[in-house]
């Protein structure tokens, strides 16, 4: 018997995860308290912020290929190995999005 696994319940959370990232970024620059830089002073913050975001794209890329791989070979690849590699893409690229303002 072939069973089918439901991936519209992960396919969600990174749709709302990436959802989650467009309105962080609009509501930084489009609100000028926001600003990190009012509060505290990050000496290199574009390289940090080019430095995750740079991470934050691998980590997306990395994710992406997993996810694919999963939708193809279930068996094969734990939802974590996806789940995981989303988490770090969504925390750097949402830390590069509050440094770099």
């Amino acid at each position: 018997m072939k069973s089918v696994i439901d991936m519209s319940r992960p396919n969600t959370l990174y749709a709302v995860g990436v959802g989650l990232l467009m309105v962080v970024s609009l509501v930084l620059s489009n609100i000028p308290q926001t600003n990190l830089s009012l509060y505290v002073a990050v000496p290199f913050k574009r390289e940090i912020a080019a430095g995750l975001f740079g991470s934050g794209t691998l980590f997306g890329i990395v994710a992406m290929l997993r996810h694919l791989k999963r939708v193809r070979m279930p068996w094969k690849v734990p939802q974590s190995q996806v789940f995981i590699c989303f988490s770090v893409f969504f925390v750097m690229t949402l830390a590069a999005l509050v440094i770099a303002k």
